[in-house]
């Protein structure tokens, strides 16, 4: 199943190695703008990993996944299920530029220097 989330990145999570195969990035996408409210976490795998590097916090996406479902049954014969949101495109939405991560300099006369 494919779909779209539009909303502000509120987090952007380390890379983790879960295998010698598999790679992961979690991204967290506030939906804050829409008539029910909801703070979604994304995952970009593999070579998709690298795509979130181009992204800041606070930037307004949009983000095409597919919605991964799947069973696994436990030790006990009881069935789990198990639903993830797969990243596979993102795109700031039109009219946002993208913020700068700024960061503030001291001069050598100890008063802040702005980094513009």
């Amino acid at each position: 199943m494919e779909s779209k989330v539009t909303g502000v990145i509120k987090e952007i999570r380390d890379e983790q190695i879960i295998s010698e195969k598999f790679k992961k990035r979690e991204v967290i996408i506030d939906e804050s703008d829409v008539k029910f409210p909801n703070v979604c976490m994304l995952e970009f795998t593999q070579d998709g990993t690298d795509m979130i590097d181009a992204y800041n916090v606070g930037e307004k996406v949009t983000v095409q996944v597919n919605v991964r479902c799947r069973e696994w049954v436990n030790p006990q014969g009881e069935s789990k299920y198990f639903t993830s949101l797969n990243a596979w495109k993102i795109e700031r939405v039109e009219g946002e530029a993208p913020q700068e991560k700024a960061e503030s300099l001291d001069a050598a006369d100890g008063s802040e220097v702005l980094p513009f």
